[in-house]
């Protein structure tokens, strides 16, 4: 069974690879908000 944390993170790397190309970046607030989840537990996994 996989944490919080680790399931967020998961479920925003699927979101990432499903919208980001070359041209667009994406801040964990705008990843969170499009999937649902804390945007603090996602700021944890999140490194520029």
């Amino acid at each position: 069974m996989l944490s919080k944390s680790s399931t967020y993170a998961i479920r925003a790397v699927l979101y990432l690879s499903l919208h980001s190309d070359v041209t667009k970046k994406y801040s964990p607030q705008q990843i969170a908000d499009a999937i649902n989840i804390p945007a603090p537990f996602l700021a944890k996994t999140y490194k520029y």
